[in-house]
C-alpha cells in the first residue's frame, strides 16, 4: 500500500515551520515495518527548494492509497484541513488521516464539520497506527477494535475511547528519515540559527513524553496530557535509546547537533549522570540545543556544558518577565536570585545561553519596568564574561493553555483556530476587522508593539 505523509505549511514561509513533529518519524517507520511504502514531504521544505512547488501535482504523481497529515500545533489548523480537502478533490478514494495535539482536542468538531476527513488518531498513535496498517480494511468491524481513533464510514461517525497510553518509547525508530524527501534540507532548516547561517544540521530526539508543568501559554501542558492523552506522568526515554539515536543519526546523516524535547535534568540525578557519562564516550562530541522547562540543578548544568560541544551547544530559558510573582504564576518556578545563580554557571564558558522574555497581554498587566530593570542588571553584571543572548517577543495562545478562555481571545473552538490561521483572516485584519483574534500579535497590536520595541531597545543598548 502507498502512503503519502504531508507536513503542511501556513500562510507564511519560515524556517522553523519546516520541522515535522518528532512523533511522526516513529509513526512512519512503524508503517514501513508493516510492509507499506511511505513517502513523506514537508511542504515548507519543498517551497524553500522551489517556490512554485505544487502539492496537487505531487499527490497525483505519487497516487497514494492513504494520506497522513499532521495537525499538532494550532498554527496548522487551516492548512492541515485544506490539505485534506485538496486530497479528496484529487481522488475521493484516498483515505485521509490526521493526528496530533490539536486534532486530539477537537476531533469531534473536526469530523462533524469536515466530511473529507476519514479518520483521526487521538492521543498516542503508536499502537493505533500499527493495528490500522496491519490490515488496512477500512470497515467498522476492524476499526471498532482499534483504540484512540474516531472515524467516518459513509455518513456515520464513530468514536473509540482513548484507552491506549504509550508510556515506553524506547524501541521506536526516530532516527530513520529515509521516508522524507529532501531530509538534508530539513536538518539544515532545523539547525538554522542567527549565528550559524544554516551551517549546522540538527535532528530532534524525543527524550521523553508528557509534561508535569502547567506553564500558562503552553498547549502541551500537564492539564492537556491528563485530560486529552489520559496521561498523568512525564515519561523519560531510556538513556541507551537516546545514545543509540545519536549514534545512528551521526552515522547515517552526519548529524552531530541534536534538539531534545525534554531536558535530561528533569528526570533526576541518576538519569542525567548516566546519560552525560555515555555522551562523553561517544566517538564524536555532540552539540545539544536544550530549551529548559525550569531552572536545573547547578551540578547538572556544569556536567552538561563539559560533556557537550561548547561552541555549538545552546541552552535556553524562558524567564517570562522581571516580576517574580507573576513569573511563578505563569509556570516558571524560580526567583531572580535563582536566575542569577544559574547565569553564574556560564561565566567564561563558550556555551550560548539564550534568555527569553515574553511580552504578552495574556499574562495580565505585567510590570514591564521590572522586566527592563532585570535585563539591564543581567547585561551589566555579565557583559563580556557570559556568552548570552537576550530576546523579547510574544507567545501565540494554544488550545489548552491556561489563558485560552478569557477576554483577550476569541480562540475557543476549532473553527476559531481554523479561521485565525487562514488567508481570510489576513485579508480581514488588513481592513481592521476581527481584531479579537489577534491575541497579542505584535505586527498589529499597537500597545504590545510599543512594549516589545521598548524592551528590545534596552536589550540592544
Amino acid at each position: 500500500m502507498k502512503i503519502l505523509y504531508i507536513h503542511p505549511d501556513t500562510t507564511e514561509l519560515r524556517d522553523s515551520q519546516c520541522a515535522i513533529p518528532i512523533g511522526i518519524v516513529g509513526i512512519n517507520n512503524i508503517i514501513n515495518d508493516e510492509g507499506h511504502n511511505v513517502v513523506g514531504i514537508s511542504i515548507p521544505v519543498e517551497k524553500f527548494i522551489n517556490r512554485k512547488f505544487n502539492l496537487e501535482e505531487k499527490v497525483k504523481s505519487e497516487n497514494p492509497d492513504v494520506v497522513l497529515v499532521d495537525l499538532h500545533w494550532a498554527i496548522y489548523s487551516y492548512s492541515s484541513i485544506e490539505t485534506c480537502r485538496l486530497i479528496k478533490k484529487i481522488n475521493k478514494t484516498i483515505k485521509t488521516i490526521i493526528g496530533g495535539i490539536t486534532a486530539s482536542i477537537y476531533y469531534k468538531e473536526i469530523l462533524k464539520e469536515f466530511d473529507f476527513i476519514d479518520l483521526i488518531i487521538k492521543g498516542d498513535s503508536e499502537l493505533p497506527i500499527s493495528l490500522l496498517f496491519k490490515d488496512f480494511s477500512f470497515n467498522k468491524d476492524t476499526l471498532n477494535n482499534i483504540p484512540n481513533i474516531s472515524y467516518r464510514i459513509d455518513d456515520n461517525i464513530y468514536h473509540n475511547d482513548i484507552t491506549n497510553l504509550c508510556a515506553n518509547i524506547d524501541n521506536f525508530n526516530y532516527y530513520n528519515y529515509d521516508f522524507l524527501e529532501h531530509n538534508d534540507v530539513l536538518f539544515k532548516k532545523q539547525g538554522k540559527h542567527k549565528e550559524n547561517k544554516n551551517r549546522i544540521k540538527l535532528a530532534w530526539i524525543p527524550t521523553g513524553r508528557g509534561c508535569s508543568f502547567d506553564c500558562s501559554y503552553c498547549g502541551g501542558n500537564r492539564k492537556m496530557f491528563s485530560e486529552v492523552f489520559k496521561s498523568n506522568c512525564m515519561f523519560p526515554n531510556s538513556v541507551d535509546s537516546i545514545i543509540n539515536m545519536m549514534q545512528k543519526l551521526n552515522k547515517k546523516y552526519n548529524i552531530s547537533c541534536f534538539g531534545i524535547t525534554h531536558d535530561f535534568g528533569i528526570f533526576g540525578k541518576n538519569y542525567w549522570k548516566d546519560i552525560i557519562s555515555k555522551i562523553k564516550k561517544l566517538s564524536f562530541k555532540p552539540a545539544i540545543h536544550n530549551y529548559l522547562f525550569q531552572l536545573p540543578d547547578s551540578e547538572y548544568i556544569k556536567e552538561f556544558i563539559n560533556g557537550t560541544n561548547e561552541e555549538e551547544t545552546i541552552i535556553g530559558i524562558p524567564v517570562v518577565c522581571g516580576n517574580e510573582e507573576k513569573r511563578i504564576k505563569n509556570g516558571k518556578l524560580f526567583t531572580n536570585k535563582e536566575l542569577f545563580n544559574f547565569i553564574d554557571l556560564f561565566i567564561n564558558k563558550k556555551t550560548k545561553l539564550e534568555i527569553y522574555f515574553i511580552a504578552n497581554p495574556l499574562y495580565g498587566k505585567l510590570t514591564y519596568q521590572e522586566t527592563i530593570n532585570l535585563i539591564r542588571d543581567i547585561k551589566e553584571k555579565y557583559k563580556n564574561i557570559v556568552n548570552f543572548d537576550i530576546a523579547c517577543g510574544f507567545e501565540i495562545i494554544q488550545p489548552y493553555s491556561k489563558k485560552q478562555i478569557g477576554p483577550n481571545t476569541s480562540l475557543k473552538t476549532f473553527r476559531d483556530y481554523y479561521y485565525r490561521y487562514s488567508f481570510d483572516f489576513l485579508k480581514d485584519i488588513k481592513t481592521g476587522n476581527k481584531l479579537e483574534y489577534l491575541v497579542g500579535e505584535d505586527k498589529y497590536d499597537a500597545e504590545l508593539t510599543k512594549i516589545i520595541k521598548e524592551i528590545n531597545e534596552v536589550i540592544n543598548e
